[in-house]
């Protein structure tokens, strides 16, 4: 390891950084190893409750705006169940998260990241950077002949 990797432990690293080093070695190296001691799994729970505190809304807000069943939304506040990535949508038009904050949990939620060259894709961005609501997102997806997010 040069003096430069020395300066940050692994988790602070960059993803293009770790991706390049743990990419180009052979075998398990004293960083990777290290890494994998001290790396925790990105968690869409956590991560999602920190959202809903910093937009100071919670449960009933979920429920009323976004149209996601009671036992659903609290099986994912739970941790026993993931969202699916238009679940993921329905949260952010529901409550208001801006698109970096909506990929951040799809990807946390292993999901794909919205992607502007897919049509819905783009309709969804456009929705949720416009704070556009769940039900008039729907109405646009629909018009344009896509299935809609509820």
């Amino acid at each position: 390891m040069n003096q430069n990797n020395k300066e940050f432990s692994a988790s602070e690293r960059s993803t293009r950084d770790l991706f390049h080093i743990f990419s180009s070695t052979e075998n398990l190296s004293d960083e990777l190893k290290s890494f994998l001691s001290e790396a925790e799994e990105p968690d869409v729970t956590s991560y999602l409750k920190r959202l809903l505190a910093k937009y100071d809304k919670n449960v009933d807000d979920i429920l009323e705006k976004t149209f996601i069943s009671r036992s659903y939304a609290y099986q994912i506040l739970s941790g026993t169940r993931n969202p699916t990535d238009d679940v993921v949508c329905l949260l952010a038009l529901g409550i208001g998260f801006d698109i970096d904050e909506t990929q951040t949990l799809l990807k946390y939620a292993k999901r794909a990241p919205l992607y502007p060259k897919y049509k819905r894709d783009a309709i969804i961005i456009n929705c949720i950077s416009n704070k556009t609501g769940v039900l008039e997102c729907d109405r646009i997806l629909k018009e344009n002949g896509l299935k809609p997010l509820t």
